[in-house]
């Protein structure tokens, strides 16, 4: 049964998802309490992620990351566990699902790649790690792709003065996608 469901996917598919943005309007003030957010700048802690996921799979795709002139981001509990991750993309265009959405300007960048530990879900720390992205690049204007029913996402990155800038449908037929982006009612 499983294994029908997957194929049904991939035969044919509809994903709804909202195209965030925060503005440069405000710079928030960010406060280190229970976790500590920490921009990677090499590959020396690159493997504290195997808490959570496959630090040997997603390790070389950071270190790429960082290479292009991107930032990876871990957070850790005080007896040193990384439990999150975020990465923001700084140059480029942004992508969902292989379908170019926008291009990013040199005052922009593309929050994705956010994970969290399981066993640490609810705890805010999504809150907490876009308050510390807020403050590190408030020179910037932010993007982020969120699914509209990915409830806790959105409550998190509305919370942290994002608003909705388009709505993304994206239709999976047979291997053929299309991406339609609407804009949103404000």
């Amino acid at each position: 049964m499983i294994r029908l469901n997957a194929l049904k996917r991939r035969v044919f598919s509809i994903q709804n998802s909202f195209l965030l943005y925060r503005d440069l309007s405000s710079r928030d003030s960010f406060a280190r309490d229970e976790c500590d957010f920490r921009l990677m700048n090499d590959d020396s802690s690159l493997r504290d992620t195997h808490s959570f996921e496959n630090s040997d799979y997603y390790a070389p795709i950071y270190s790429d990351m960082i290479k292009n002139g991107n930032s990876v981001i871990f957070g850790y509990l005080p007896d040193n566990r990384c439990v999150f991750r975020a990465c923001v993309q700084l140059k480029g265009s942004i992508y969902h699902d292989g379908c170019l959405v926008k291009e990013l300007y040199d005052n922009e960048g593309y929050v994705h790649y956010i994970f969290c530990d399981p066993d640490y879900r609810g705890k805010g720390l999504l809150n907490k790690c876009l308050s510390y992205i807020n403050y590190y690049f408030s020179h910037i204007k932010l993007y982020s792709i969120v699914k509209v029913n990915n409830v806790p996402s959105l409550r998190g990155f509305f919370k942290n003065g994002y608003t909705k800038c388009n709505r993304l449908r994206l239709i999976n037929l047979v291997g053929f996608r299309k991406l339609i982006i609407k804009d949103t009612e404000k």
